[in-house]
């Protein structure tokens, strides 16, 4: 994502460099009378120009801020046949038919309860992935879980990428 120029200048530099180029102006105004053979209007254009490449170069070269990684949000919840489907924002981390961890946790401070493994049915135009279950939980409480299942939970499920010690292992 990027950022408008104006917001990338950094207040505190622009605010230093606006103090010691003030600074040279005025000690250049005490030591050279104005009727020296240079100008003094040259020396304050050329002060200016300095000044704003100064400004534009750290702009351009700053870094902006990464982002950190965000799980993407459940939008909703659909039910064929009793079995849960789920649409999800766009996220370029998952790709059709990527395995995926469905996880239920009531708010921050609970513990994750692990739904099942499900996988990327299909990408929608607008990005938006359709997750189906590949393979449900066996424990009871993601059992019972998964049967009070509905719309108002969808804050409350997780969609995490899901790589096994066994799929690396086959790997090699």
């Amino acid at each position: 994502m990027k950022r408008p120029f104006f917001k990338r200048i950094n207040i505190a530099l622009t605010g230093g460099c606006t103090i010691v180029i003030g600074l040279i102006i005025n000690l250049l105004c005490w030591i050279f009378d104005a009727k020296t053979l240079v100008p003094l209007w040259i020396v304050f254009i050329i002060l200016l120009i300095c000044y704003l490449i100064i400004i534009i170069v750290y702009a351009l070269l700053k870094n902006p801020k990464t982002e950190m990684y965000r799980l993407p949000a459940v939008k909703t919840i659909y039910f064929e046949d009793a079995d849960p489907v789920f649409i999800v924002e766009p996220n370029e981390l998952y790709g059709q038919g990527a395995l995926v961890t469905i996880v239920f946790q009531a708010d921050e401070d609970s513990i994750e309860t692990i739904l099942g493994v499900g996988f990327i049915e299909t990408i929608n135009d607008k990005q938006y992935r359709q997750i189906r279950f590949y393979e449900r939980s066996k424990n009871e409480n993601a059992q019972e879980k998964l049967k009070f299942l509905n719309q108002d939970h969808r804050k409350c499920i997780k969609i995490k990428p899901y790589v096994t010690k066994q799929i690396l292992q086959d790997k090699e």
